[in-house]
């Protein structure tokens, strides 16, 4: 025989909704993540060696700064957290060296949009989630 299954209603079955559609829209959320960091390679730049998340808050730094046409690993190198700085200043240094093809830095400008984008859907679920909630 078979448990009887709970069937939820009401404010548990929205709350169960909402979850599972946050939890879709970060997952796809890190396609864009996933992009963003392929454009970085295509131009030889290897944040990945020096950082674990490239939409941390380093990470988005340093790729903004980078869209907007800073090519100097020094100046670079202020924009990251200072752990970092202080730990990894040569390995940053060589990850900032690459070339700038246009073409993929239109693609990062595009996904570093998209993702941002995406973000502030996921923060309209929460606030629907916390909503729900009280």
């Amino acid at each position: 025989m078979l448990r009887e299954s709970i069937v939820a209603e009401g404010k548990l079955k929205e709350l169960r909704m909402l979850i599972r559609e946050r939890a879709d829209r970060t997952e796809t959320g890190s396609a864009y993540v996933n992009r963003m960091q392929q454009c970085l390679e295509l131009m030889n730049i290897k944040l990945r060696n020096v950082i674990t998340q490239i939409h941390g808050v380093s990470g988005l730094r340093v790729t903004e700064a980078i869209i907007s046409g800073e090519r100097n690993a020094s100046v670079l190198l202020s924009l990251y957290h200072e752990s970092i700085r202080n730990k990894k200043a040569t390995d940053v240094k060589k990850s900032l060296t690459g070339n700038c093809n246009p073409c993929y830095l239109f693609l990062l400008k595009e996904n570093l949009h998209l993702w941002k984008e995406h973000q502030a859907t996921v923060t309209g679920v929460d606030q629907q989630i916390k909503a729900l909630k009280e």
